[in-house]
């Protein structure tokens, strides 16, 4: 095997025709295609996968692209879907995409369809599998433009979610407008509990998929460690043979027959679990998640708890969940809603000035502050303003220098709510924000001081990289680019902070600037920086 750089991978080897009966409906011309990628153990590998194109006319600058993340067809090349076809619901749920005029490509993930294994559920190793199949498709003889979205359906919910975290940095030739997640499994330790914890209920077919597609990315985890023989051969028959072969098996057997009962409260399975679980963390570019409200898979209690927290890291997220829809069922009924909400990032309506409603200046400094977009401010925006500062500087969560700044967005966000926080309901609307911000006197504009030096001293001790106490240009260029203000606004923003002109920011001018904008007049003050505005 051979290394691969990141500039081979993406490079299409070859192109077929794809046989008609595997095309959706609304596909003009399809082909089956391989490329290189970089594999789960970062060698060289070749990748399959199929491209769809839309009839008509190419825009201008080409087709968009979606690029489509299957979800769960087994462990073997037998079950790559550019040679027996996707799910007939994914097939029905890309109808649309054509129909809005989108080249859809389709990955088949390493390791199915290519050199085997496949390393099932692991986000990290797919996620550029289904980014680099856009390169590959813009080396065909096909106008094919750079902006793109990344959809999926169940484990390939999960591989989008992936990479939509890492598309930007990943392939920043590409225009990666955002992510489409359709059913994502999230918190599998969950569901294999449930599944397994009656003794004579029927195996569920996922159990040994899952069980096998572990060890490929976690090769210190045994599956015969944790079932009976009869069991851990079902799992070696799960890495070699059709996914209908071992659903048919998977039928005729219980838990007990396996010994898998019990099997989701094993502190091993557990952690093996927790490994490939989505992360909660900002990510870059919007997210729509649509959910079924029947679905025993992912059990709406768990996206209830999910969404809030990915909330709250700071992405922009558009969740819909579907009533009565089961698992399966997810992709048609959500199929309408994700192609709007793409065409939404993709090919944006170009606003005119009326349009855009007038604002106050409390109003653009609460939106400022209003992280998740939900109209209050409440401790989850200043928790993701929070986490978006560290994740840009590499920080552990639980660092001392992290905890730090926590802390302080945290401190600020109280003494918010301490003025605002009129009906003491833990939230701050748009006119308590100004009604509370408007009665502060000196002794107000002080105690922000206060509480702004606790946060200023944390942003500076993160940023300040060479320990002179004082954050030059570059330093402080890079703090604004964790808070998703752009390079080229950088240097206006380091002129204002730089109220003496000495060179370099201080601790005592961060506490200024944010007092200016908490109770200053004009939402220009330099405070504005330090909560995103770009």
């Amino acid at each position: 095997m051979t290394s691969i750089t990141m500039n081979q991978a993406g490079t299409l080897l070859s192109v077929e025709p794809l046989p008609e009966e595997l095309w959706p409906r609304g596909t003009h011309t399809a082909y089956r295609i391989t490329y290189r990628g970089v594999g789960y153990d970062r060698y060289d590998r070749r990748i399959s996968g199929s491209v769809f194109l839309p009839p008509g006319t190419p825009p201008a600058a080409g087709w968009p692209v979606a690029s489509w993340a299957h979800c769960t067809v087994g462990l073997t090349n037998a079950d790559a879907p550019s040679a027996v076809g996707l799910h007939p619901a994914e097939r029905k749920h890309l109808e649309y995409w054509l129909n809005a005029g989108y080249l859809v490509v389709a990955t088949d993930y390493e390791g199915l369809g290519g050199e085997e294994p496949h390393p099932y559920l692991n986000g990290e190793a797919v996620a550029d599998d289904v980014i680099d199949i856009v390169r590959a498709a813009r080396q065909l003889d096909h106008p094919v433009d750079t902006r793109y979205v990344v959809a999926g359906f169940s484990q390939g919910a999960h591989a989008a979610m992936f990479a939509g975290l890492m598309a930007t940095a990943y392939a920043p030739e590409l225009d990666f407008r955002g992510t489409i997640a359709m059913a994502p499994p999230l918190r599998l330790a969950r569901f294999l509990r449930e599944q397994t914890e009656d003794p004579q209920g029927v195996l569920e077919p996922l159990v040994p998929i899952i069980l096998g597609g572990l060890t490929v990315s976690q090769p210190g985890f045994r599956p015969a460690d944790h079932l009976n023989e009869r069991g851990a051969q079902l799992v070696e028959q799960a890495r070699s043979q059709p996914m209908n072969h071992i659903a048919a098996v998977a039928g005729t057997l219980t838990n007990a027959d396996v010994g898998a009962t019990g099997l989701g409260d094993q502190v091993a399975v557990q952690d093996a679990l927790r490994a490939v679980d989505i992360p909660i963390s900002l990510m870059d570019r919007p997210v729509f998640i649509g959910v079924g409200g029947a679905d025993i898979i992912l059990p709406m209690e768990v996206v209830d708890g999910f969404i809030p927290q990915l909330r709250a890291s700071g992405t922009a997220l558009r969740y819909e969940s579907y009533p009565g829809v089961e698992h399966i069922d997810v992709p048609v009924a959500s199929a309408a809603d994700a192609v709007a909400v793409a065409e939404e990032l993709v090919r944006p309506a170009q606003p005119t000035v009326t349009d855009r409603p007038e604002s106050t200046i409390d109003d653009a400094r609460f939106r400022l502050l209003d992280v998740t977009g939900d109209g209050t401010l409440q401790a989850d925006d200043f928790d993701a303003l929070a986490l978006r500062l560290v994740q840009s500087f590499g920080l552990p969560p639980r660092s001392p220098g992290a905890a730090a700044v926590r802390e302080g967005y945290r401190q600020l966000w109280e003494a918010i709510a301490e003025r605002c926080d009129a009906d003491r309901n833990g939230e701050v609307d748009v006119a308590e924000f100004g009604a509370g911000l408007s009665r502060l006197g000196a002794a107000g504009a002080a105690y922000f001081d206060t509480v702004a030096g606790g946060l200023a001293s944390a942003v500076t001790e993160l940023a300040d990289t060479d320990g002179s106490g004082l954050l030059e240009p570059a330093e402080f260029t890079r703090m604004l680019a964790g808070l998703g203000v752009p390079a080229d606004r950088a240097e206006e923003a380091f002129r204002q902070f730089d109220a003496d002109g000495g060179g370099s920011a201080s601790t005592s001018e961060i506490i200024a600037a944010v007092r200016d904008f908490l109770t200053g007049r004009s939402v220009e003050s330099p405070g504005a920086w330090l909560f995103g505005r770009g």
